[in-house]
């Protein structure tokens, strides 16, 4: 109660004496009812409510079996979302009151909605202003409430709190007309401190104590090496998941909760012994030569950034609608920074939405709340290197920011691969060169190396080196007429005027070429492919998936009804499973057909799963969201199928994915596929 709004209220502490001992069955059918459950339905859960009997043990003798007139069982896992339904009741009595303005409650914003009350299981705060009238209405409301549901108040551990302009007598006034008593300090609510100081280590020091209580207990004197991994990972390391979930650790006390773990994970309960591997590796998981370990930081923002997470998706949620009217009443949460002075919550709310923010990606939906050169989605976008080259300096640029999108930094690698108009290029052309390939590398040692490890074999050297300088002239030709004339840059006329500049080539050098050398660059055909429809391509997709390090490749690959290639891609990327990465190889082989117009395609996988989760045969579970992308392209064109092949047919996709996970696949393998 130390804010400005907050000095003329009180908050009121309450606790129901044996609330499930006390609840009517009466008062709980008709509530089950109201909420529209099922007349059968009703009954028989309140067969089992009612079905109790109990028999009492005295002096060693059992007696008669007694038959309960009320009250829910306590264990039973039906028995809480009974409850939450009953005290759900009182809530909206309480916000009824609010809606007639017989209660104030407490804002903490101008723009924040009222707080009235917070309830959670039999504890119940409530929140209202310093006035008789107040505490009048809010007695009215829990008598009636009491009388109903048999609930009652214990005294006991009730308690008013008030503001700093709230009197001492007025406090104990309105205590005595809520029957209860005037506190200090409100305590422990749902196990975490209700006051915190200034120092946050000395805040958090009851989880290091309840921490030290549980590995330094007899108990775990007693314990082998797999009890005390057990212990750590069942109890230990989960005490302070709630506290995590919404206050940021400082980085000395996970430290230290750390190193007290590790000291019982090597010594036991011994005074001595040897740490044979740091904390950080035993974080690891067990595949990876680790015990999988909770890092706590890393633990403390994932919890946090669950938060952020519930935050961007229940913006209409009453505690959101609290925190946006405090911290950003007309700011977007994705993008509101925290101010100097923010609270120890919002800073560590801010702490998670940073981690979703640097490492989330976003699924394609309608695509109105994504931004395409900002947000991550589809596939993480790799950081790019700078790589000035003064083209302002040289006349060749007005600014330094590029001329085409206007957003980035122009250089080298940008202008000829980081630009949104370059990268269809190179996919779309017979290089097929994906951008995210390129990310990083320094552009003139990417063209040394490329032209380094293009085949050696003169025709298909020079077809090469030629198309791909023909690539970089267009391109900086399409940039140059934007830049200067104010020309439409378009991806497709610029990969129709390198293909014919190529061709032009290399008509001009057709005496030249060998026969033989011609035959020998055509493709290697595998027999039991099966040939595509007549003016159809066909398409085979496959995926290689190394569970140790999560690490997949794909490979796929268009060839016509002549068994000739097309087109076709490979790509390193990171899968949770086998069946992850062929749907991820499948939705980017649609993709490809679609950037290239291609309206009549046989696709074809040696995933029996993946095809029928696609023709809607079959659960889609994990590949649900890539699933149903590959479904609504397809929709586009009616002429395309979806079908299963054996791995027999599907030889050349599958050596490609297997060639590129070694890392053995030459770039130029397009124009010589396996």
């Amino acid at each position: 109660m130390r804010g400005r709004r907050s000095k003329e209220h009180v908050i009121i502490k309450l606790d129901m004496n044996k609330a499930y001992d006390r609840v009517e069955w009466e008062f709980l059918e008709r509530v089950l009812l109201k909420y529209g459950f099922h007349e059968r339905w009703v009954k028989q859960v309140m067969a089992l409510v009612t079905g109790v009997t109990y028999r009492y043990r005295i002096n060693g003798s059992v007696g008669q079996r007694v038959q309960p007139q009320r009250g829910i069982r306590q264990g039973d896992p039906l028995s809480p979302y009974l409850f939450i339904l009953i005290m759900d009741v009182l809530s909206n009595m309480i916000i009824r009151s609010k809606v007639a303005g017989d209660l104030e409650g407490l804002k903490l914003s101008n723009n924040s909605p009222a707080l009235t009350h917070l309830f959670f299981a039999d504890d119940a705060i409530l929140f209202g202003k310093a006035q008789e009238k107040e505490m009048q209405q809010f007695k009215k409301v829990l008598n009636l409430f009491s009388l109903a549901s048999g609930q009652r108040i214990n005294v006991l551990k009730s308690g008013l709190m008030g503001g700093s302009g709230v009197t001492e007598t007025v406090k104990r006034n309105l205590a005595n007309t809520m029957n209860i008593q005037v506190w200090n300090s409100p305590g422990v609510y749902l196990g975490m401190p209700a006051v915190w100081g200034r120092s946050k280590t000395n805040s958090l020091q009851w989880i290091k104590e309840k921490v030290l209580n549980k590995i330094q207990g007899w108990k775990s004197s007693l314990l082998n090496q797999a009890g005390r991994e057990t212990l750590i990972k069942a109890v230990v390391q989960a005490l302070p998941s709630y506290a995590m979930s919404i206050l940021k650790f400082p980085k000395n006390f996970c430290s230290q909760i750390c190193s007290k773990i590790a000291s019982f994970w090597w010594k036991g309960s011994k005074e001595k012994g040897i740490h044979w591997k740091k904390w950080e590796r035993l974080t690891y998981n067990k595949q990876e030569g680790g015990m999988g370990f909770k890092d706590l930081q890393i633990m403390n923002q994932a919890l946090l950034a669950r938060q952020a997470w519930r935050i961007l998706h229940e913006p209409n949620a009453f505690w959101v609608q609290v925190m946006k009217g405090i911290y950003f009443p007309n700011e977007d949460f994705s993008t509101v920074r925290k101010k100097r002075q923010a609270s120890w919550g919002w800073a560590s709310v801010i702490h998670g939405r940073d981690l979703l923010i640097k490492q989330g990606q976003w699924a394609i939906g309608d695509g109105t709340r994504i931004d395409l050169r900002n947000h991550r989605w589809v596939a993480s976008r790799e950081l790019l290197t700078e790589a000035p080259i003064g083209l302002k300096r040289r006349n060749c640029s007005r600014d330094e920011e590029c001329p085409v999108c206007g957003f980035e930094k122009e250089n080298l690698q940008h202008i000829f691969f980081d630009c949104a108009w370059v990268r269809p290029v190179w996919f779309g052309g017979a290089l097929h060169l994906h951008y995210r390939e390129r990310a990083g590398e320094n552009f003139a040692v990417w063209l040394e190396e490329s032209i380094a490890n293009f085949p050696k074999e003169p025709d298909l050297h020079i077809s090469l080196v030629s198309y791909l300088g023909f690539s970089l002239w267009e391109i900086w030709k399409m940039r140059n007429n934007k830049t200067f004339r104010n020309i439409r840059t378009d991806p497709e006329t610029c990969i129709k005027k390198i293909n014919f500049a190529h061709q032009e080539f290399l008509s001009s050098r057709e005496p030249q070429r060998s026969t033989t050398n011609s035959r020998r660059a055509q493709p290697t055909r595998i027999q039991v492919w099966r040939r595509p429809p007549r003016d159809f391509l066909k398409c085979n997709t496959d995926a290689s998936f190394t569970k140790y390090n999560r690490k997949a490749a794909w490979g796929f690959i268009f060839r016509d009804e002549q068994g000739n290639t097309t087109c076709g891609s490979a790509r390193i990327l990171h899968a949770s499973s086998t069946l992850m990465a062929e749907a991820l190889t499948l939705r980017e082989a649609v993709l490809m057909a679609i950037n290239l117009d291609l309206k009549k395609v046989v696709f074809e996988s040696d995933s029996l799963d993946l095809i029928q989760s696609c023709k809607g045969e079959k659960q889609k579970g994990e590949i649900g969201t890539i699933v149903e992308d590959i479904k609504k392209w397809s929709e586009q064109f009616p002429q395309w199928s979806f079908s299963w092949i054996a791995r027999a047919g599907n030889g050349a996709a599958h050596l490609i994915a297997q060639l590129k996970s070694q890392r053995n696949l030459p770039p130029n393998w397009i124009w010589s596929p396996p």
